[in-house]
């Protein structure tokens, strides 16, 4: 597969880092107005075609569709000539390594394809020299393989672009995930089991053990697989396993996300759903349990009779 058609996240040696700057006003663009990161940076030409044909775009549509894992994270050991701390906008599972790319990056041990500068800015920002004009045109970092943004200010300019992405739901399918960043707070559960089929690809089911092995398809939000995994649990019974992005997850009917949240140390703070909005719809369909459950049933008998056939086959 084409690394510019993959959705997942994944983790390499940094080869292709894209390089820009902020606009000049960008401190005086008001939040209503950006609706994305063009609205805030230039990017630089970086003179290879790695760069181009969608590489950019594709980063993008990664970082939109596995938003529910990013944060900031700040290397305080790294600071401009302002004493701006610098920051890494990118996947708490991944923090640590990346933390060590950055390190990697700044002490050049690694052989890009195209020189991003970023050691050059960090020595001329430490030292008493005069600072050129190379600082204006470097001071912004994309690692468009990897997925995340280095950088030293307007934080709250990246977020807000960032957040514009997902309210649009740049990078996923037509028409999908209106559920997953809603503003509202109650979810269909009975709605959404109708759905299974084309987010579920594979169903094995351990009847002694009661665990449900899910493989979901590759173009779902984490928020939308974890509702289903949620509801599976809760209506189904039994333990739910999963994989996403090589992280192996484990949700039973007692599950909270707060258990989510301290186990792989991902952010759902700001999820459109609280523990306490699942269990009122879980009571709020208790009378419709019986025909939902025979749903659920029957959509995962097909996924796995599907998967059979294909074995056969």
């Amino acid at each position: 597969m084409n690394d510019n058609d993959r959705n997942y996240l994944t983790l390499k040696n940094p080869w292709l880092i894209q390089s820009g700057y902020f606009k000049e006003d960008v401190s005086l663009i008001n939040e209503e107005d950006i609706n994305g990161i063009d609205d805030i940076l230039y990017f630089n030409y970086m003179g290879s075609s790695e760069f181009q044909f969608g590489a950019l775009p594709s980063s993008l549509r990664r970082m939109t569709i596995n938003g529910d894992f990013y944060q900031i994270f700040a290397i305080p050991k790294y600071q401009d000539k302002d004493g701006n701390v610098l920051k890494v906008y990118a996947p708490s599972i991944y923090s640590e390594r990346i933390k060590d790319m950055v390190d990697g990056l700044i002490n050049n041990r690694f052989a890009l394809k195209e020189s991003c500068y970023l050691s050059k800015y960090i020595s001329i920002n430490s030292s008493k020299g005069k600072a050129n004009k190379f600082i204006k045109y470097n001071e912004f970092w994309w690692d468009i393989e990897n997925d995340y943004f280095i950088f030293f200010k307007h934080e709250d300019k990246i977020l807000k672009a960032m957040d514009s992405f997902k309210r649009r739901h740049y990078g996923y399918p037509q028409n999908d995930f209106k559920v997953a960043y809603s503003n509202k707070k109650r979810l269909e559960f009975s709605r959404r089991v109708s759905n299974y089929q084309l987010s579920i690809v594979e169903y094995q089911y351990d009847l002694k053990n009661q665990i449900h092995f899910l493989k979901f398809g590759q173009y779902y939000s984490f928020l939308k697989i974890l509702m289903d995994a949620f509801l599976i649990a809760r209506i189904n019974k039994g333990e739910v396993r999963f994989n996403y992005n090589g992280f192996n997850f484990k949700i039973n009917e007692n599950t909270t996300l707060n258990d989510i949240m301290s186990e792989y140390d991902i952010p759902l703070d700001d999820y459109c759903f609280l523990d306490t909005d699942i269990n009122a719809l879980v009571r709020e369909f208790k009378e419709e349990e019986v025909n939902t459950k025979q749903k659920l049933v029957q959509t995962l008998s097909l996924v796995r009779d599907k998967r059979d056939k294909k074995n056969r086959g």
